[in-house]
């Protein structure tokens, strides 16, 4: 479970989705869908409703004359079901 997540996401728009019972994570890359939300469930013991996955490409940037790449990452807003 530790392996697959990252970290967390706090921005204004996910906390905005806090409130809807969503939350928002960064994954690794090569995860899918149903194999987050198994582990969700078996590890935290959470019924989900949904996962929607995002996947942010690495961009390229200038940086002192040189090209370079910052890092892509997965996001993923796991939708909780309420009772």
């Amino acid at each position: 479970m530790f392996d697959i997540i990252i970290n967390t996401l706090t921005t204004d728009k996910s906390n905005k989705l806090e409130v809807l019972k969503k939350y928002t994570l960064i994954v690794k890359r090569k995860i899918r869908k149903n194999i987050l939300k198994e582990e969700i469930i078996k590890f935290l013991n959470i019924k989900v409703k949904k996962v929607n996955i995002i996947y942010y490409k690495p961009k390229t940037k200038l940086v002192k004359g040189k090209i370079g790449k910052n890092k892509g990452f997965k996001k993923a807003i796991i939708s909780i079901k309420t009772k």
